[in-house]
């Protein structure tokens, strides 16, 4: 399971950067988890120290829905197979989770906690300039999608940006 795993690993984009000869090791860092179609990975507003670091999703999609102004969530992005979901989590330790995230199909994820993260971060320069390439690129196509979904919300007309 563990060379499958690492197999994986070093396709996403992520970890892909990282020496073949590594990805054995982060694999053996990891747990699996699977989540039915509507299961829930984790809460907006539990704390993250439970379940702190990062989730690759493996198989499926899961939803990020973050809190709406007035109630209720709207969603964020979708996470595809060998995609992180969870960065938050990992960069701000003391934080709650901002988001609900929920499995969209039959889903199967990998938790790296924080530690095991650092460790493998500060030993890999080429892995520290794709992650932050990784959350740079996340972090836009999320605030493109938001003011997207807010403009649609203000003027109940979805902008026509291209972006989204």
């Amino acid at each position: 399971m563990t060379d499958s795993l690492a197999r994986r690993l070093g396709r996403t984009e992520a970890f892909e950067v990282l020496p073949e000869a590594v990805l054995p090791a982060l694999a053996a860092a990891l747990v699996e988890q699977r989540l039915p179609k509507g299961g829930l990975l984790f809460k907006d507003g539990a704390p993250a120290n439970h379940d702190i670091g990062l989730y690759v999703v493996l198989e499926g999609t899961v939803a990020v829905r973050v809190p709406r102004l007035g109630g209720g969530y709207i969603e964020a992005r979708q996470v595809d197979a060998g995609e992180l979901v969870g960065l938050l989590g990992l960069i701000s330790p003391s934080a709650r989770r901002h988001a609900n995230v929920i499995a969209l199909t039959d889903t199967v994820v990998a938790h790296m906690p924080r530690g095991a993260f650092l460790a493998l971060y500060e030993g890999h320069d080429r892995l520290s300039v794709a992650f932050l390439r990784v959350v740079g690129n996340q972090l836009a196509r999320d605030l493109r999608r938001v003011d997207a979904a807010l403009q649609t919300a203000a003027t109940g007309k979805r902008p026509d940006t291209g972006l989204v």
